[in-house]
């Protein structure tokens, strides 16, 4: 009896295999089946000058005889030499006897280039003429305030 594995659960706290659901197939008929992209290498771009590999798909959904089903498809980033430079479904080494299901120009990976935060420049006699304003209005109502602590000194 040949068999699939369908579903399992674990537990996310402990870390531990709960369950398992088992599909039992015939080797002489077809099983559509979803298979895990896995990413690997270094992008040059994002090695060189900074930056994000943004996934897009995380699984791929097949057909194949079970014999034929991949354990996972590779996904090598080595050849992203430019911020946008993307990889896609169609980019997989497919096995001969392994049909996709999943749409051929879905995004896998895209190499994005880093978030630049603009500077705004800012005029220093501007601001220094602002600071002198501000220490002579902070200076007069230290001196209001002393002012209005004087009479209540008197009274007592």
């Amino acid at each position: 009896m040949t068999t699939l594995v369908r579903d399992y659960h674990i537990d996310f706290i402990r870390g531990t295999l709960q369950h398992v659901d088992f599909l039992v197939v015939s080797l002489t008929e077809k099983v559509r089946a979803t298979v895990t992209v896995v990413i690997e290498g270094e992008a040059p771009i994002i090695l060189e000058e900074g930056g994000l590999l943004v996934t897009g798909l995380e699984a791929v959904e097949v057909e194949s005889l079970p014999q034929d089903l991949p354990e996972r498809f590779l996904v090598d980033v080595s050849s992203l030499e430019s911020f946008g430079s993307t990889l896609t479904v169609k980019d997989l080494d497919i096995p001969a006897n392994v049909t996709i299901l999943s749409d051929l120009e879905e995004l896998l990976v895209v190499a994005t280039a880093p978030a630049v935060e603009e500077v705004e420049e800012v005029d220093i006699e501007d601001e220094l003429e602002e600071g002198e304003e501000g220490e002579e209005g902070a200076e007069e109502a230290a001196e209001g305030a002393s002012d209005e602590e004087s009479p209540a000194k008197e009274s007592e």
